[in-house]
């Protein structure tokens, strides 16, 4: 089933939305909004940072994999050129 909103349905939930949005900004700081986003904000910044140490802890695996995959090949690539494969 499609819905159309209107123009003032979407005013509307907007409306409400904020307000939510301040009470739980209330609830998380105890009553104190700024508080609340304060919290909310530190824990953004947490996930950030856990995503970007994941991103390097990953890049710098695969970096190692390549590196040593180049490195066991031209081993290869040496054995081969002296006769020993």
């Amino acid at each position: 089933m499609n819905y159309i909103m209107s123009e003032s349905d979407i005013q509307e939930r907007k409306f409400y939305q904020k307000k939510i949005d301040d009470l739980w900004l209330c609830v998380l700081g105890n009553g104190h909004p700024e508080q609340g986003m304060k919290w909310k904000l530190e824990q953004m910044m947490e996930f950030t940072s856990t995503v970007r140490k994941v991103f390097w802890l990953v890049t710098s695996v695969a970096i190692t994999g390549g590196l040593s995959a180049i490195a066991l090949l031209l081993w290869k690539v040496a054995l081969a050129l002296n006769g020993q494969i």
